[in-house]
């Protein structure tokens, strides 16, 4: 039975020996779902429109979790529950990320917080301006001591996404700052949140005959890949945990 493999099948290689990583980073793919990973279609037996390959690979060698359920499409209820381990609201009414800024007690909850406390540095790194969703309020209240947005980044005159760096700059000016965490003495906790596949996806029209959507998967794929590439060549992924969502 299907719903039988779920539970009693497991999909990752085996685990890896703990307490090695001494850094946290988290990388969240906006608008992406396990359906674009080989390892996870293979598991469920699903045939997808488009693979992601670079991150297929990646994932063939972690820990992976082939099935889980997302509560709310929004980013910041997104963001909250990764971040604060807590269901988001499933009413449209003031989201919970918000109700943290009038009550410490469930901010001290939040993973950020909660390292901060432990002796780590903060960082919170997005494409897009912080202005969305209240998130240059939000993120440093939730425990981000550092929190970069879309004025952070350096774009080109012109630049022909106005949302902010798509996934491959994003990417790349967000390796410099990791490596700047690197040098320091302290271990740190950071969390990247990309832009490029969200609607209206950050890709150049000219230079690709898929649609959009796929463009932008794509795109996403070969920055996000790179980006995990540099970190092990330069050492970095060797004390640090990747979680990759």
């Amino acid at each position: 039975q299907p719903e039988h493999r779920l539970f009693t099948e497991d999909l990752s290689p085996p685990r890896p020996a703990l307490g090695q990583a001494k850094n946290v980073l988290v990388i969240a793919l906006e608008g992406l779902t396990g359906a674009y990973l080989k390892p996870v279609t293979d598991f469920l037996d699903y045939t997808p429109e488009l693979t992601m390959p670079g991150l297929s690979e990646i994932a063939n060698n972690a820990l992976l979790v082939p099935n889980f359920v997302s509560h709310r499409n929004q980013t910041n209820r997104g963001l909250y529950s990764l971040l604060c381990s807590d269901y988001p609201k499933l009413l449209n009414t003031n989201p919970k990320p918000l109700q943290l800024l009038s009550n410490d007690e469930a901010a001290e909850r939040c993973l950020p917080r909660i390292l901060r406390d432990k002796g780590y540095s903060t960082h919170y790194y997005q494409a897009a301006s912080l202005e969305f969703m209240s998130k240059q309020t939000v993120m440093p209240f939730m425990g981000f001591d550092d929190v970069r947005g879309k004025p952070n980044f350096n774009l080109p005159r012109g630049y022909y996404f106005s949302w902010g760096p798509d996934d491959k700059l994003f990417f790349e000016q967000s390796l410099k700052w990791v490596q700047d965490l690197q040098k320091q003495d302290k271990p740190w906790f950071a969390t990247l949140l990309t832009v490029g596949t969200h609607h209206p996806y950050a890709v150049d029209h000219t230079d690709s005959s898929l649609a959009p959507k796929y463009a932008a998967v794509l795109a996403a794929d070969r920055a996000v890949t790179q980006f995990i590439q540099q970190l092990k060549a330069t050492g970095i992924a060797e004390d640090t945990l990747i979680i990759i969502t």
